[in-house]
């Protein structure tokens, strides 16, 4: 006499491939949803101005107060320095600290504004955070003209 088997496998096991597949799908949606909400941007408060100088006596007092802050703030020794160029080595691959560039530029009226810019080899971020050094940067050499 044969026997026969009351419950099949197959449909347990299809079940248990569809319970796999919703999981996957609900993980696949999570992430998704997640990766997404990584992407929405917080407002930022703004970077004061660029500091500006409109003497020789003004300028040379802010240019050596944007010197001393790279030396201060600056991961990387200064590579170039001129009356109007100053260039910091690096970044290099990802370290978190700060490269620095700052750049002397003539604006109209006779006058020159200091630019900087700061950034790091790191995909993560920068130690310090650049954009908050950015503003203490440019109200530190502002204020250095106005003593």
């Amino acid at each position: 006499e044969a026997v026969t088997c009351l419950s099949d496998p197959r449909p347990r096991r299809r079940r248990r491939r569809r319970r796999r597949e919703n999981d996957t799908m609900r993980l696949s949606v999570i992430v998704a949803v997640l990766a997404l909400a990584g992407c929405a941007t917080v407002p930022q408060a703004p970077i004061a101005a660029s500091p500006t100088c409109a003497t020789d006596a003004d300028c040379a007092i802010k240019w050596a107060a944007a010197r001393t802050f790279v030396l201060d703030h600056s991961a990387y020794r200064v590579q170039t320095y001129s009356a109007d160029y100053l260039n910091t080595f690096g970044p290099a691959n990802n370290e978190p600290g700060l490269a620095m560039q700052i750049n002397k530029a003539p604006i109209a009226g006779g006058a020159y504004v200091i630019d900087a810019r700061f950034g790091c080899g790191n995909m993560f971020g920068c130690i310090p955070n650049a954009r908050l050094t950015l503003d203490q940067f440019n109200r530190t050499v502002a204020a250095a003209g106005a003593q």
